[in-house]
């Protein structure tokens, strides 16, 4: 979790060999909501990072959703640039 004045961004990281499914996400969402920072003032951010990548459902919603997503090409490409 990252927070400033008006934003918040919740993560989640799944480090696994299984690709991440939107009930992922949904669980996220339901973290989130236990806290009450700026509840009613913020605007809230998404971060799902996947070793394995993300079903094909999963990428549809986080696009739908405005989701922020990372795989381990997003990784690789911003810890050792494009090669």
């Amino acid at each position: 979790m990252a927070i400033n004045d008006s934003e918040i961004l919740f993560g989640e990281v799944k480090w696994r060999n299984k690709k991440v499914d939107w009930d992922v996400l949904e669980k996220l969402q339901r973290k989130a909501e236990l806290i009450k920072y700026h509840k009613k003032h913020r605007k809230e951010n998404y971060l799902i990072v996947s070793r394995s990548g993300f079903t094909k459902r999963c990428m549809e919603r986080m696009k739908e959703n405005d989701i922020i997503y990372w795989d381990i090409e997003h990784l690789e490409k911003m810890m050792f640039g494009s090669q």
